[in-house]
């Protein structure tokens, strides 16, 4: 067929892609019809008009298409909106039972409160602080029962606030893992508190003004909390009822519905402190204008999580956006010429880790054993008489990043975090057989390459623990794919930096997505690890073992510091894991080397058995 001939066949069909194509809201359908027409005659082109320009043309056509979906969008309107209108209400309602479960467990827990402080005068100095208690009394005598919302600045009061419901609100979530029990006590403590807090106001007749002040804030606040308890029970159900999933899976399911549950209450939580810090403290409002504050705020919280998701639960639509089931993609092998979604890069992050189970938990439980053991033994022989005050300092993850006190740290952090990196790094290749060919020189500049991050990173808290670690946390995702990037094309990481941008170009917003998703992950883990649960099991094992007072705080501060130096390391190891893994959503995103080799391979013949057969992608 002649060139001219193809095109007059053709021209109304690419005039209609193109027509598509320029539209703001394309048809997936049209566009997936319009691909696989474009492909067939590329195929055809290369075939018969390979220095042509029609074969060009075609080309440019597919790759439009083939970027319009890998690129890296910017989040629209229309999702946002899916997600608080469509997937969140039936999120809710699915797990309405959790929600009553939840909210019985804190009513019942007030009443307890309230009951308690009545029976008991000294019942609300054990669960409120006899501080507190003192403080409070002082501000009754002195005609201003209130005055507790008003000693702090407005912004940082707001700050504070937001941090602590934040934490408390995530800490009944997480408890979820417990098989739910965890969440259940941290919503009865609660509850117990807001019931005996409460009390400690209608018993000095004040009821209503202590009601018109705590529930301008507190009824967005508890409500929060409550529904923070339900995400929990979703979660732990999960692990306490898989049903004919195994549990792992089962949980990984609740785990997701928990979470989706949870990011509702984010706004409400940071909008509850801004009431707190900026409104409450003018406890001489009229009332009609804080019983109206109280009044909307319930409506909204009645309206949202209880009418709302009723309402579109009945629309048989909507009903089906949330499937209880697994993406057939998390049980197939991970590839590195596919462009996954950040969720679906986190899952493969976490599965790899279990392939490589048994060598990377070898190396974080020998390697923290054996630092945590030098560590011990450097305190203990160098500040014996001071050995329980240091047996305090380590509480959570951060304290290992205290330089500025225990320099000693420095050197142990910058080797454990380089050979971290060279593992993950090496386990990748060998698991996508990119098994390069590697010189001394080669993994010299590698090893150079981690060690200068390690260094210039773990350096930053030498100025301030807090800013070095936020620094640390700004600038880990960019330089850790810069690293794969190096070792990729064994490069020196001052080159590596201009391939690492060109690479990543289209891709930022999603890298930033997927480091703050994985962040948030090892918060949880660590969050977990730091619970006093954890540390009562280890003063358990103390207890039975018969030791000298010196030896005592030595063993009870090298388990805490190995269990959490370890957990640290599993955490960045996540975090390097699922960063290495981006980089080949972004080369696929940038190159397009897939789509190319598929689209080389539309209409080549093959025999299988006697038949002949066409490849078809």
């Amino acid at each position: 067929m002649k060139e001219s001939k193809f095109i007059d066949q053709k021209k109304q069909q690419w005039a209609d892609f193109e027509e598509e194509n320029r539209k703001k809201i394309k048809n997936p359908r049209l566009l997936s019809k319009y691909f696989i027409q474009l492909t067939d005659d590329l195929s055809f082109a290369r075939t018969f008009y390979r220095n042509r320009l029609v074969r060009v043309y075609l080309n440019g056509a597919a790759q439009n298409i083939f970027h319009g979906i890998y690129k890296n969008k910017k989040n629209s309107f229309s999702k946002f909106r899916k997600f608080w209108v469509e997937e969140l209400p039936i999120a809710v309602f699915k797990a309405r039972k959790a929600f009553i479960i939840s909210f019985a467990i804190f009513v019942l827990s007030f009443l307890i409160g309230m009951l308690s402080s009545a029976k008991d005068s000294d019942f609300s100095k054990l669960i409120l602080g006899e501080e507190y208690i003192k403080k409070t009394i002082e501000n009754i005598e002195k005609g201003d029962p209130m005055a507790i919302y008003k000693q702090e600045f407005p912004a940082d009061m707001f700050f504070a606030i937001t941090l602590n419901n934040l934490r408390v609100a995530f800490q009944t979530f997480v408890m979820g893992v417990f098989v739910a029990l965890g969440t259940i006590i941290i919503m009865m403590y609660n509850g117990i508190m807001v019931g005996t807090f409460q009390y400690f106001f209608i018993e000095r007749g004040l009821f209503w003004e202590s009601f018109l002040t705590i529930w301008q804030h507190g009824t967005l606040e508890i409500s929060s909390i409550i529904i923070a308890g339900a995400a929990g029970l979703v979660m732990g159900k999960g692990l306490i009822f898989p049903q004919t999933l195994s549990r792992f899976t089962s949980f990984k399911l609740s785990a997701k519905k928990g979470l989706k549950i949870m990011a509702s209450i984010v706004p409400i939580i940071i909008f509850a402190a801004f009431i707190e810090s900026f409104f409450t403290r003018y406890t001489n409002a009229p009332d009609i204008i804080r019983i109206l504050v109280i009044v909307f705020s319930l409506a909204f919280m009645l309206f949202y999580f209880v009418w709302f998701p009723y309402k579109q639960s009945k629309n048989p639509k909507i009903i089906q956006i949330e499937e209880d089931t697994l993406s057939s993609s998390e049980n197939a092998p991970i590839s590195n010429k596919e462009s996954y979604s950040n969720q679906e890069l986190i899952g493969n992050a976490f599965r790899f880790l279990k392939t490589s189970y048994s060598k990377s938990i070898r190396f974080i439980l020998i390697s923290s054993f054996i630092c945590v053991s030098l560590i011990c033994l450097n305190l203990y022989f160098n500040n014996n008489a001071d050995f329980e005050i240091q047996y305090a300092f380590i509480n959570n993850a951060t304290d290992f990043f205290n330089y500025s006190d225990y320099p000693f740290y420095f050197p142990f952090n910058v080797l454990l975090f380089t050979i971290l990196g060279l593992l993950c790094q090496k386990w990748i290749s060998s698991y996508f057989n990119e098994n390069y060919k590697r010189k001394t020189s080669s993994f010299f500049i590698q090893f150079l390459n981690h060690l200068i991050v390690a260094i210039a990173i773990h350096a930053l808290c030498f100025i301030e623990k807090k800013i070095g670690l936020l620094l640390m946390v700004l600038l880990l995702p960019f330089l850790e794919i810069v690293l794969y990037t190096s070792y990729v094309d064994n490069l020196f990481i001052v080159k590596g930096f201009s391939k690492t941008f060109k690479l990543i170009n289209h891709s930022k917003v999603k890298l930033i997505g997927l480091y703050i998703k994985l962040i948030l992950f090892g918060f949880a883990l660590l969050f977990l690890v730091s619970q006093p649960l954890l540390w009562q099991m280890l003063q358990f094992i103390v207890w039975n073992i018969y030791l000298k007072e010196d030896f005592y705080y030595l063993l009870n501060y090298f388990l805490r510091m190995f269990v959490m130096l370890s957990f640290l390391l599993f955490v960045f190891g996540m975090i390097k894991t699922g960063i290495y893994l981006f980089y080949y959503t972004a080369k696929e995103a940038s190159t397009a080397q897939n789509l190319k080799e598929r689209i080389k391979n539309i209409g080549v013949k093959r025999r299988v058995f006697g038949y002949e057969v066409e490849n078809h992608y």
